[in-house]
């Protein structure tokens, strides 16, 4: 339970950091 948790918060992180990334890239 715990291993899965902590890997569904990896790719969530994952996810929010393309995120910033592709903002900063677009400016």
């Amino acid at each position: 339970m715990l291993k899965i948790s902590a890997h569904f918060d990896l790719g969530k992180s994952l996810k929010l950091r393309n995120l910033l990334a592709k903002l900063l890239s677009r400016t």
